[in-house]
């Protein structure tokens, strides 16, 4: 199932979140995993560090993802590719689970099992919902 939230703010969005790590080294990892988006010419606009909980004190531990301002990106030769290594890469390098959250469901990406075409069928299924 694919998984995409409805925020008022935004259009379409998706939440990156890390599990078995610390607040503080999710926190870290969104991040990272922000400006890896950006370099790969995510607009700056679409992504957000979150706090999972507004009642959780940290500065945030997900990364919430505006799809509909990341369609240049997932449409671009490459793109959603592009998109899905760096996904990939922070699971495996870090040994961290990533959850993609949204409306309907969430999915969970262990890095024992990660694949980069297992994450490139995602992106790729939320590009299709996103048209």
């Amino acid at each position: 199932m694919v998984l995409v939230k409805q925020d008022l703010r935004w259009g379409r969005v998706m939440e990156i979140s890390f599990d078995g790590v610390s607040a503080a080294e999710a926190g870290l990892l969104a991040r990272e995993l922000s400006i890896e988006l950006k370099t790969l010419g995510a607009p700056s606009k679409s992504l957000q560090i979150k706090r999972s909980s507004e009642e959780n004190m940290d500065l945030g531990t997900l990364l919430g993802v505006d799809l509909s301002m990341m369609t240049e990106l997932l449409t671009a030769a490459g793109g959603v590719t592009a998109f899905a290594q760096s996904i990939y890469n922070l699971v495996r390098k870090n040994s961290v689970t990533v959850h993609i959250h949204g409306l309907e469901n969430s999915t969970v990406i262990p890095p024992k099992t990660a694949s980069l075409e297992q994450i490139e069928e995602i992106l790729r299924r939320l590009n299709k919902t996103d048209n």
